[in-house]
């Protein structure tokens, strides 16, 4: 099920459960991340197959087919859509947090 939220601007959410052996593909206009929260899968992008299991995170373009298909008895997968703007200022967000983490774990000279 995707969903969207007004106080989340430019972003989108989906959980999916997909049963052994169904597939699903999909086009998007957005960049989509996908984190396999438990089961796996395989996942089929440009002609290759890339191996989902719990845990794995996936970045895909827009303008891509991605196919996946589960391999286990049961497949669940979280994926965040989002714009080029609202990507950057995320990595930008994330940037600093791990820019911060760094320097907080960092014994004193």
């Amino acid at each position: 099920m995707r969903w969207a939220d007004a106080r989340f601007d430019g972003l989108a959410f989906e959980h999916v459960e997909l049963a052994k052996g169904e597939t699903r593909a999909e086009l998007h206009d957005q960049y989509a991340i996908s984190v396999t929260c438990s089961g796996n899968g395989i996942i089929r992008l440009l002609g290759a197959e890339y191996k989902a299991h719990s845990g794995s995170v996936y970045l895909f373009c827009p303008n891509e087919v991605w196919i996946r298909r589960a391999a286990s008895s049961v497949w669940c997968y979280e994926t965040l859509y989002a714009d080029r703007r609202k990507l950057l200022a995320l990595m930008d967000q994330l940037g600093e947090q791990l820019y911060l983490a760094q320097c907080v774990a960092r014994p004193p000279a």
